[in-house]
């Protein structure tokens, strides 16, 4: 068998730096203009009291706490670290983002190279892997990954997870080298930026498969245990962090939601057009009919046929096994403040690499003439196979690789998947942008409209805001946060009996197919407040009462309450609800620090001096608490 000569073979090391050049240069302008946007940006990020300091109490608390729903303490850390040097600059954490995908590009060149090389020889390993890192590095899918600020959590724990597998294979089996140390280490990293990567232990085992490496079962299992034990902690510990239910779904209904959410992820990857920030669920009952759900389903059996069939298609078995399997995690319909989704383009960023795979190998196996895989010396020597297929690999190892053909795909694709990216990342340039791209293809998005209606709020743009308001409340679903930015908004233009009216409707309903969040409490608040200004006392109490005991398992109706009650010195029902606030959320200062001065009005200076001896210790620039602890500790009071 000849080898390649070395004019037919790509230098991956210069055109990966090529690729990874091109890539910066088109996501450069979005790095340097686009701003925070309110999704997902502000909880995790500017209003994150945990990002805004570098402390030990806030490390801490970054790794144990769920944020709100997910364990991420690596990306809160990565986070409070460029808080610390650049501030809340987009800049600096969009850099970063960017950065990581460069990072990851240059990994999924190398891995796929790696696994490729054996079964297709050199120099069209090469070019299947460079192909593979311009559709990772510049496919349209992945720029939410790149350019969404709180996507940093999804590209994190990604390039961490796909670290693990170059050392993987770089230890090639050895329990004991430094590598697979390494990749282990990668691993509990990746987990700990973001538990999706969870499924990686069996992606690992496919790995094995296709690149023919088939130890012993007991062997793999010895292999696979330190990723397995991990995989169980942290399953364990996402498990405790899902508490919200969407209550609205069957499980058939999750499963046809999956399965759209599956399909469109590969039309996407083969058809890089339409692309949303998300995809909302039809609730309808006939919406499970839809066509749209029942031919990806109708596909998979052929699929599967197709694939039995070609025995030897071990690359699609395992681009179609990654794919699936690193889909999974995320799979099912999700939730966002109460909406339901069936996709996010973030979501495929690492499974993706699957079918890049086979996407690489078509398109390279086309612009190579049809250059067929090199089956490995060890197979191909064998006697079983037919002297005729022998004869046949044989010529076909030896065809010439036409590498014009490849050197006009290579930069094609990157110009084109390039400028596509750079048009989809200015989707992201602000909020307003940013909503008004999704109600271009979603115009009934109730999600989308009371988004964008906020975000003219913010910017004093009234009129605007309540046209907007108005036609997310004409699709006819109660929407609590909706009703009560209304609400807020006509209060904000001076029209307080209107406003009320809107509160109210809010305190009179519940959210239908879901349990109660906690920002469905938030017109409960306004209403009490303009009771209480008018001095109508009971029913602000009644108010804020209703949504303690609605709320019960929330922090800031608790807090509100007790704040209320405090107020007006109702020392006792005070120290209850700032009691549950700190049950709730142990962590926030405020909440003791009024626990501590409501104990002390009542007498009790051991369970003051206990808080604020807490406060102290996580906070020693709380200076009031450190001077009223002080103070207790003269009296010869210890806690």
């Amino acid at each position: 068998m000849q080898a390649p000569s070395a004019r037919t073979t790509p230098n991956l090391k210069r055109w990966g730096g090529t690729l990874c050049l091109l890539t910066a240069l088109f996501y450069l302008p979005s790095v340097l203009g686009n701003s925070f946007v309110s999704y997902d940006d502000y909880l995790l990020i500017t209003k994150n009291l945990l990002v805004q300091e570098l402390s030990w109490s806030t490390i801490s608390g970054a790794f144990s706490s769920f944020d709100p729903e997910l364990y991420v303490p690596l990306t809160i850390l990565s986070y409070q670290i460029e808080h610390a040097l650049f501030g809340f600059s987009p800049i600096a954490f969009h850099a970063v983002n960017l950065l990581l995908h460069l990072a990851s590009t240059g990994l999924v060149i190398s891995i796929l190279y790696r696994l490729s090389k054996r079964s297709f020889g050199d120099a069209t390993a090469a070019w299947l892997a460079l192909i593979g890192g311009v559709l990772f590095a510049l496919h349209p899918q992945h720029t939410e990954a790149v350019v969404s600020a709180s996507a940093r959590k999804d590209i994190l724990s990604s390039c961490l997870a796909l670290l693990s597998i170059w050392f993987y294979l770089k230890a090639g089996g050895r329990r004991n080298s430094a590598a697979f140390r390494l990749s282990i280490g990668a691993f509990l990293l990746a987990l700990l930026a973001k538990v999706s990567v969870i499924m990686l232990p069996l992606a690992l085992v496919l790995i094995d498969l296709y690149g023919q490496r088939t130890p012993s079962w007991k062997n793999q299992l010895r292999e696979k245990v330190p990723y397995l034990v991990l995989s169980v902690l942290f399953g364990i510990v996402a498990l405790y962090g899902k508490r919200t239910e969407i209550t609205m779904l069957t499980p058939g209904a999750h499963l046809l939601l999956a399965v759209r959410g599956m399909a469109l992820y590969i039309v996407h990857l083969l058809f890089p057009f339409g692309f949303s920030v998300f995809y909302p669920a039809e609730l309808s009952s006939s919406a499970w009919y839809d066509l749209r759900f029942l031919l990806p389903i109708a596909l998979l059996p052929g699929v599967g046929i197709l694939l039995w069939l070609r025995r030897s298609a071990r690359i699609a078995r395992f681009g179609a096994g990654f794919f699936l399997l690193m889909q999974l995690p995320s799979l099912a319909a999700f939730s966002k403040n109460g909406f339901v989704y069936y996709a996010s383009d973030r979501y495929a960023y690492l499974p993706d690499v699957g079918l890049i795979l086979l996407i690489a190998a078509g398109i390279t196996l086309v612009g190579t003439h049809g250059r067929a895989p090199v089956a490995p010396p060890e197979i191909e020597e064998q006697a079983i196979l037919p002297a005729v297929v022998r004869q046949s690999r044989r010529r076909l190892v030896t065809r010439p690789l036409r590498e014009r053909s490849m050197q006009i795909i290579v930069p094609g694709l990157m110009l084109l998947l390039g400028i596509l990216s750079w048009q989809q990342s200015r989707v992201w340039k602000d909020s307003e942008t940013l909503f008004r791209h999704i109600l271009n293809s979603h115009p009934t998005s109730v999600h989308a409209l009371n988004n964008l209606g906020s975000s003219l709020f913010e910017q004093e743009r009234y009129d605007e805001a309540l046209e907007v308001y108005q036609r997310g409340i004409a699709q006819g679903l109660y929407v609590p946060e909706l009703y009560g930015n209304m609400g807020k908004l006509l209060h904000q233009m001076g029209k307080d009996e209107d406003a009320i009216q809107w509160f109210t409707e809010v305190t009179l309903k519940k959210p239908a197919y879901r349990e109660y969040l906690e920002d469905d409490f938030t017109s409960y608040y306004f209403l009490a407040q303009m009771y209480e200004r008018r001095g109508q006392l009971d029913r602000a109490f009644a108010l804020f009462r209703e949504a303690a005991t609605l709320g019960d398992a929330f922090f800031t109706p608790q807090y509100n309450l007790g704040i209320m009650e405090q107020k007006y010195g109702h020392s006792q029902e005070a120290f209850g609800a700032f009691t549950k606030a700190v049950q709730r959320n142990p962590r926030d200062p405020a909440a003791r620090y009024r626990l501590a001065a409501v104990a002390a009005e009542l007498g009790d200076l051991a369970t003051a001096a206990e808080q604020l001896t807490y406060i102290v210790k996580h906070d020693p620039d709380y200076e009031e608490a450190a001077r009223h602890l002080r103070n207790i500790q003269e009296l010869g009071v210890r806690n």
